[in-house]
Parts: C-alpha cells; structure tokens; sequence
C-alpha cells in the first residue's frame, strides 16, 4: 500500500525556501520605503525653498530657510519682520517649521532670498544616504535657479536631471 502525502523533511525544505524569500522581500521592501523617504524629504525641501523665494519676492524682504547645523532633518521658514535684511536674528517671523525622516547634509547653515528672489548662498544639499537612492536626492541651489538630481556619491556632486 503506497502513502501519499508529504514527508517531514519535504515540509521543512519548503519552509526553508519560504523563510529565505521572506528575507529577501522584506529586505526589498525597507529599501524601498527609504527610497520613497528621501524623495519625499527632497521635493519637500525643493518646494519650501521655492517657497522662500515667492515669500521674499511678495513680502518685500528678505526670507529664508534655517538648518542650524549642516547636517540637519529639520528646518525652518523664516522672514525678516523690521527691515534690517536678517531673517537669523532675534525679529524674524516663522512661517513653517518642518521635520523631515530622513537627515540631510549642506554646506550652509541658511539659505536666504532678497526681496528681488536671488541668493548669495550657492549650496548643494544632499542626502546622506549612500547606496539605494531615488531619482531626486540632491538639490542645486545658485543665485537664480533651484534645481534638483541624483546624489552621484563617489564624485560628491549633484548631477541634475
């Protein structure tokens, strides 16, 4: 009389294989949740910096964004609120405090707008990250334009897209 059915050993090589995929997806999976973090961080810093220039250019004076440090996963919005072209001193007005999952690195402690929407703080913000990077991971920020692009890692620049 012939058993059907599967033996012990069969049943734990499945289990095996299922535990080695399981591995590998959930390994996929972090990778991409860190990857869609950047990105969203990275257009999230694109769009307030955009945000500062409009603010400047509407408001009359000088508005910018704060890191406090060059490395940084917060930053804010701030305005000069007596005239005297800081947006760092004492008077300023806060527009926006933002916090970010991911942590960033620049150059600069701030980046400031005049009330015509041009920059003296030429800086390039990056992540921090090294390998699994999203399309858009830099941000290129000079006098007169704010672009963004891929962190190229070993020649430390931002290749714009």
């Amino acid at each position: 009389m012939k058993q059907e059915g599967l033996t012990l050993l069969e049943l734990l090589i499945v289990m095996a294989l299922l535990t080695i995929l399981a591995g590998f997806s959930i390994n996929w999976v972090r990778g991409a949740v860190k990857k869609q973090r950047i990105a969203k961080d990275i257009k999230l810093i694109f769009g307030t910096l955009q945000e500062a220039r409009y603010q400047a250019f509407a408001r009359k004076t000088t508005c910018g964004l704060v890191f406090g440090n060059s490395t940084f996963s917060s930053f804010e919005l701030r305005c000069d609120s007596n005239a005297d072209g800081s947006f760092t001193d004492d008077t300023y007005t806060l527009l926006q405090r933002t916090s970010l999952s991911t942590t960033f690195s620049t150059g600069r402690t701030k980046i400031g707008f005049s009330k015509e929407g041009f920059t003296h703080d030429n800086t390039t913000i990056h992540t921090v990250e090294r390998d699994n990077l999203p399309e858009y991971s830099c941000i290129v920020v000079s006098m007169t334009r704010i672009k963004m692009g891929t962190w190229n890692v070993q020649d430390s620049e931002c290749e714009i897209r």
